[in-house]
């Protein structure tokens, strides 16, 4: 996973250095299509979250601001947003590099992990929590080493962070944010997911091709099961409805049983992958190669490949809009012009439209209730909003 998020920082590096010194690589050649509203926020935006409730969208920005012993520090800000207006409602500080983000529907709470960039320095991390009404910062909780992902359980009300470095996880009260206890876990603790169904969160631990199932009420550890060598422990999806979790390793998938964490079935993709989203409706699981520019599309009770849709470029995160049978790809292309988000067919996968959107498109999110989908360009400085029934 480090070896992961550092590629990605090298990449975020090289993009801006192009665009630093070429300049005219912000004049591009296509716009986006009138009626996407174009906003700028702040430097390199990277990740988004929706309070629906509200109507809001968070922007978390990594603000560029120099080296510290070799490594790149990323010191953010996060822009709340109005869904459909896009007009800016509030700006405030988030912590050091922040690599993941949520919002809890029922409490409007925005949630932010931060970790500490330096490798010689084993400094814990953080979590920013913020009201999701206001955008304001709440509290910073200091939980393990490098914090790089989480997930948020509705019915208990707890926020489950992972501590990459620390092999534990953090759990938080999702309304007041205070840190509740610490649980040990397997070795390099990325992805987790949770289960409200079976009361079961999932944990993939990387560095021993493990996964880790908890209980989302004790946070107890149940049981921990071996899963394929090469978990990418960054991707990682439950879908309640068939009550299977699906953990990404290289080129192939597990698939786990969510009441028991019993390996089903494990399916090869053939490609590396970067993202997952579920759509429940249709039992439909959307993959993103990470580098290979298709979408994999599997069958939720079966784990069966229904269809490989080729894209090109790079495709990035994914996101599924339930009410509108639609999936939204981002595709940064090369990173340095304009990239796209292609629209599929939540159903057969069939491609519907391609629409221009801003230079190196990454991290997406959709306002069902509003219909609109966020869209982060992190080498753009801007956000795009997109009707969701376009």
């Amino acid at each position: 996973m480090i070896r992961a998020i550092h590629r990605h920082l090298l990449l975020f590096i090289v993009t801006i250095m192009l665009v630093v010194d070429a300049t005219t690589y912000y004049v591009v050649d296509r716009r986006p299509r009138a009626g996407i509203l174009t906003i700028t926020v702040g430097q390199a935006p990277q990740l988004a979250a929706v309070n629906q409730r509200e109507g809001h969208a968070f922007i978390v920005n990594w603000n560029y601001g120099g080296v510290d012993t070799g490594t790149p520090r990323y010191r953010g800000t996060m822009t709340t947003l109005d869904t459909r207006s896009g007009s800016i409602i509030a700006r405030a500080k988030v912590g050091v590099h922040s690599v993941w983000m949520t919002a809890d529907r029922h409490t409007g709470r925005v949630f932010v992990a931060n970790i500490d960039t330096s490798d010689t320095v084993p400094t814990p991390g953080t979590v920013s929590v913020f009201d999701g009404q206001r955008g304001a910062l709440i509290r910073q909780v200091v939980v393990g080493r490098y914090p790089n992902a989480g997930a948020v359980d509705e019915q208990t009300h707890h926020v489950f962070i992972t501590n990459q470095l620390g092999a534990t996880v953090s759990v938080l009260d999702d309304d007041t944010g205070r840190l509740l206890r610490t649980v040990v876990v397997g070795h390099g603790p990325g992805a987790v997911a949770v289960d409200s169904r079976t009361h079961h969160v999932f944990v993939a631990n990387g560095d021993d091709a493990t996964l880790s199932m908890l209980d989302t009420r004790s946070a107890a550890v149940l049981r921990t099961v071996n899963v394929s060598r090469g978990t990418q422990t960054e991707v990682i999806a439950v879908d309640g409805r068939t009550r299977r979790v699906f953990v990404a390793n290289d080129q192939t998938v597990d698939v786990l049983d969510t009441r028991t964490g019993g390996r089903l079935r494990i399916v090869n993709v053939k490609v590396t992958v970067f993202r997952m989203a579920v759509d429940e409706r249709t039992n439909r699981i959307f993959l993103s190669g990470d580098g290979h520019g298709t979408v994999i599309v599997l069958d939720a009770r079966s784990g069966t490949v229904l269809q490989t849709v080729a894209l090109g470029g790079s495709v990035g995160d994914i996101a599924v809009d339930e009410q509108n049978n639609r999936v939204f790809v981002a595709n940064a292309g090369d990173g340095v012009h304009n990239g796209t988000v292609s629209i599929l067919n939540a159903t057969n996968g069939r491609i519907l439209d391609t629409i221009t959107v801003g230079v190196n498109p990454g991290g997406l999110a959709i306002d069902e209730n509003a219909k609109r989908v966020i869209i982060v360009n992190s080498a753009g400085d801007t956000v795009n909003i997109l009707n969701a029934n376009t």
